[in-house]
């Protein structure tokens, strides 16, 4: 079994803002302008994830000759969950799932299927931190309720030519850092990715499968 998703082409991430490329595109923070940046953003993120899972898909062992099993990593759209509230069936933006599928092993035998824990993602766009940044109260209620599971990622960009912006999510960075903290005595892993360090969370989430 293997994914076979296609790879996209995603933006470059040498620019200043990593994700828009220029410091005009998404500069607003409301209203229709800010839905549709949110959406494209998270669209940037699902392609960056797929391009690395597939850089980093692999047979783990052969035994004489034989492959023992093939690491896959897929994407799961829009995973549901509840939320602190109680309100069921709410809708994460995806999430990634690590496992082995089942390979022949010897006569008769298969390797067992074997599933880690998902990892439920949200994509940020930030902006100008503006409003946005408000609305993070409501992933911090549903983190510390454990509403998303053992692991949660919220991946975040922002218009990196504003200095109130830069300011700001250096503040969540250090809020963040403590939230961490806090949350894994829980059981809960908990990371505020930049999106420029997506490549080496990911790596480091699969690293037992190298």
């Amino acid at each position: 079994m293997e994914n076979t998703i296609d790879i996209t082409d995603v933006i470059s991430c040498d620019s200043v803002n990593i994700f828009t490329n220029t410091g005009d595109t998404f500069k607003k923070s409301a209203g229709a302008v800010a839905q549709k940046s949110g959406k494209e953003f998270e669209n940037f993120v699902r392609n960056k994830l797929q391009n690395i899972l597939n850089d980093i898909k692999t047979d783990r062992k052969i035994i004489e000759g034989v492959k023992k099993y093939r690491f896959c990593g897929v994407i799961d759209e829009q995973p549901k969950y509840t939320d602190h509230y109680g309100r069921a069936n709410k809708r994460k933006d995806f999430a990634i799932q690590k496992f082995n599928s089942p390979s022949f092993l010897e006569q008769n035998k298969w390797e067992p299927l074997q599933i880690d824990p998902k990892i439920i993602i949200e994509a940020k766009w930030l902006g100008d931190c503006g409003s946005h940044v408000q609305k993070l109260d409501y992933e911090w209620a549903n983190l510390r309720e454990n509403c998303y599971g053992e692991n949660f990622w919220i991946i975040y960009d922002y218009d990196r030519t504003v200095k109130c912006a830069i300011e700001t999510v250096d503040m969540l960075s250090k809020y963040c850092k403590k939230l961490k903290e806090e949350v894994k005595l829980k059981n809960i892993n908990f990371e505020w990715i930049d999106v420029k360090d997506l490549e080496i969370y990911v790596n480091n989430a699969f690293k037992e499968y190298y």
